[in-house]
């Protein structure tokens, strides 16, 4: 086998150099910052933050993402969640009986690389269970590099076997746009950008945006981002200025204002309120 392998591979083999190989991009990097841990509880209210989830259940779990699309994720399936994303799970009476056991893995990447997931629903292959199993042992023997290493795996494997659902009634362009605003927090998640993204014009995305989700373009993003800003007012000590600022806002006057008529409450007064 090992022979076959070796002559298969010189015979493929279209080497020009042997002075310069395969190179990382220079904008790689390796999932960080990463936490596993596991509830079987239910959330009492709904908490977005800025890292990116997978969600592994032991039973059937129902979520409802940003308030309008729902997910049944069944035992053999992972939920993937973006950044800032706001998900609800639902809970009956019966289920509440036995809990909603599942594993949890969390982490951060400072940009989108091309291993993510592009679909939220995946099918777990024995692939990915082995990458997770393999994920475990370095958690828990406090292998940072491993740890990553594992994910990155798991996470590339997943990528290639989302389940082909039927989301409801956006067009591949507006679910890329809807993609893009959520994994791209607020900064980038400018109306030319998004145009860039969906290979449009400006005014046809917004027409397109308008019409299937039922909200202007320009409305969700500033949504989305004064979600963000909601999340680090009340969980960070960052000042008001970088938090605007990375939301992507044009001033802290701009920010402030469109705070305030979002929430009814200014920048400042929602941090203390501890929300």
């Amino acid at each position: 086998m090992l022979i076959d392998t070796v002559n298969k591979f010189k015979e493929q083999n279209n080497i020009h150099s042997y002075f310069s190989g395969f190179k990382l991009p220079a904008d790689f990097e390796l999932p960080s910052n990463i936490l596993l841990f596991k509830h079987d509880w239910l959330p009492t209210k709904d908490e977005p933050h800025e890292r990116y989830q997978l969600i592994i259940p032991a039973v059937p779990i129902n979520f409802i993402i940003d308030g309008e699309t729902s997910y049944q994720v069944s035992p053999g399936q992972a939920f993937f969640s973006y950044p800032c994303q706001h998900r609800n799970l639902l809970a009956t009476h019966q289920d509440a009986l036995h809990g909603y056991p599942r594993l949890i893995i969390t982490f951060t990447l400072s940009h989108p690389l091309y291993y993510l997931p592009d679909c939220q629903l995946l099918n777990f292959t024995d692939k990915a269970e082995e990458y997770l199993r393999l994920l475990i042992d370095s958690y828990l023997g406090n292998y940072s590099v491993d740890i990553s290493i594992q994910l990155f795996f798991l996470l590339r494997e997943l990528s290639h076997n989302r389940v082909r659902i039927s989301l409801p009634q956006h067009s591949r362009q507006i679910r890329d746009t809807l993609n893009y605003i959520g994994t791209n927090f607020g900064k980038h998640a400018s109306i030319k950008n998004l145009a860039l993204h969906a290979k449009s014009s400006i005014s046809g995305l917004r027409n397109r945006f308008k019409a299937e989700v039922g909200i202007s373009l320009g409305a969700y993003v500033r949504m989305k981002k004064l979600e963000i800003a909601k999340y680090y007012l009340s969980k960070t000590n960052m000042r008001i200025e970088e938090i605007s600022d990375i939301c992507g806002f044009r001033s802290i006057h701009t920010f402030s204002h469109s705070f305030k008529k979002y929430t009814q409450m200014s920048p400042s007064a929602w941090r203390h309120t501890g929300r």
